[in-house]
């Protein structure tokens, strides 16, 4: 049912997607400028080594041979192999680019995720209020007026998050490379199905943080709002699996369906969709606790309370 609402809702003020897919695009930009200046440095000391423009003068001339006639088709891939191999070991030695590239990375994401998450306040403010006045509000204002609390609040969740990810990201090399050779195929649909369930745990775990800052006085501290919001989620622990699992599948599927054909249009407009969906869901079984009633579009309202106590649908009349 919480699906559905958000689903719902979501249709009803679509609107918002497009606004969050300009915010993406603009935090992609400040982004993309911060990764240019952090790659400068890596690429001018790889241009400034003689052994690796010696290491790419070799695949030159290996290329040359086999035009002239010097080398057969085979021995050429061999000598270009042998070559980019000693470029990328000259590389490793000589520059520590790959440990350089490996720690902007995650600055990359992290920053990323700090910026992403500067509009989730905003967006649970902009639903909260219209589920439960049928107020409408816009996106860039609510933006600046909720922007003190969304730098408290995203700073935690990056940490928080990114520390999760991390986490992940060992844990599934661990079952891809070394549980490979045991389990073979096996280990990469594991991978797949750990990585869905540990992503929407993720979900789940903070999904009463956003309303709790919202609606429950406990500020804008990440984990404040993670601490008393644990009970809200314990309750409703297998509806927000079930929800964030599917939305997660559900986005990863779309993406892998859809991203090289639509030159990853459908990739931006599906995340923006997504985060919106997170929060709606956060907010329908925040209400659903709360015992709540809450506007799935301007004329129906859904009651929350437990059926002895509630009629299951209200419809309002214009």
């Amino acid at each position: 049912m919480e699906f559905k609402n958000s689903i719902s809702i979501m249709t009803v003020k679509f609107g918002t997607v497009f606004r969050v897919i300009l915010y993406i695009a603009i935090v992609g930009v400040i982004v993309l400028g911060i990764a240019m200046i952090g790659i400068n440095p890596i690429i001018s000391d790889i241009e400034n080594s003689q052994a690796i423009k010696d290491g790419f003068m070799s695949v030159t001339e290996d290329v040359r041979s086999f035009l002239a006639g010097d080398y057969t088709m085979k021995e050429t891939l061999d000598e270009i192999k042998a070559d980019a191999s000693e470029i990328l070991s000259l590389i490793k030695s000589e520059t520590n680019a790959f440990t350089k590239i490996g720690l902007l990375t995650v600055l990359l994401l992290a920053i990323s995720r700090f910026l992403i998450g500067l509009c989730y306040v905003p967006l649970g403010d902009i639903f909260g209020q219209y589920m439960q006045s049928g107020m409408r509000y816009g996106f860039f204002s609510n933006y600046v007026k909720n922007f003190k609390q969304s730098l408290n609040f995203s700073w935690g969740y990056t940490l928080f998050s990114t520390l999760l990810d991390v986490l992940v990201v060992l844990i599934t090399v661990f079952m891809v490379y070394f549980a490979f050779s045991v389990f073979k195929i096996i280990s990469l649909m594991l991978a797949v199905v750990f990585i869905v369930a540990i992503v929407a745990f993720r979900f789940t775990l903070t999904a009463g943080v956003i309303p709790y800052i919202l609606f429950e006085n406990c500020g804008s501290n990440f984990f404040v709002a993670l601490k008393r919001s644990l009970p809200c989620v314990k309750k409703n622990i297998n509806g927000y699996m079930r929800c964030f699992i599917m939305s997660v599948l559900l986005f990863y599927l779309l993406n892998a369906a859809c991203a090289v054909t639509t030159v990853f249009v459908i990739t931006i407009l599906s995340l923006a969709a997504f985060i919106i969906l997170v929060r709606l869901l956060e907010l329908c079984f925040y209400f659903k606790y709360k015992k709540m009633k809450y506007y799935i579009d301007d004329n129906t309202v859904v009651d929350t309370a437990p059926f002895a106590e509630r009629a299951d649908l209200v419809e309002i009349e214009d």
